[in-house]
């Protein structure tokens, strides 16, 4: 790919998340966000499949990480729920044209039902890879919230009777 469709490719990326946004009716406000996100996540997505052609798994394993992180970061920073940031910016990773793709296999009359299974499988995998990812994220940000309350409430505690 040269340098041009990248370029384009992330443009694109970034107006798909933005456009989805507005179709959806979201805030205005997490509009910029998820657009920017959808870029940074098609790029990390497009890196890992140029490194690992083969796999399905980490590619999209990694943007459903990135994707959660960065929808934590923003959505608390812009005052939005991180779920509106980050359902907008899953656009780019969605498998929607592999699932047109088995749907067509299965109702063309010349179909080839391994062909069909085959792209079902890899539909149900991308899925699977993205919402795993998505919850590691979810799990971290969770862990490092209790990291840091209970070291908060430790110091607190500890404040509390020097006082007393």
């Amino acid at each position: 790919m040269t340098s041009y469709h990248i370029l384009m490719n992330m443009l694109l990326s970034f107006t798909s998340a933005f456009g989805f946004g507005i179709i959806t009716n979201v805030p205005k406000r997490s509009l910029v966000p998820s657009g920017t996100i959808g870029m940074i996540v098609w790029i990390v997505y497009h890196g890992l499949s140029l490194t690992l052609p083969n796999s399905l798994v980490l590619p999209n394993l990694m943007g459903g990480l990135i994707i959660g992180l960065l929808a934590h970061a923003y959505g608390s920073h812009y005052h939005v729920s991180s779920n509106v940031v980050a359902i907008q910016a899953m656009v780019s990773l969605v498998p929607g044209s592999g699932a047109y793709e088995a749907m067509k296999l299965l109702i063309t009359p010349n179909h080839s039902a391994y062909a069909a299974h085959a792209q079902f499988h890899n539909v149900f995998v991308v899925a699977v890879s993205i919402t795993i990812g998505f919850f590691l994220a979810e799990f971290f940000i969770l862990m490092l919230g209790k990291i840091n309350h209970s070291q908060v409430k430790s110091i607190n505690d500890e404040t509390w009777r020097r006082l007393l």
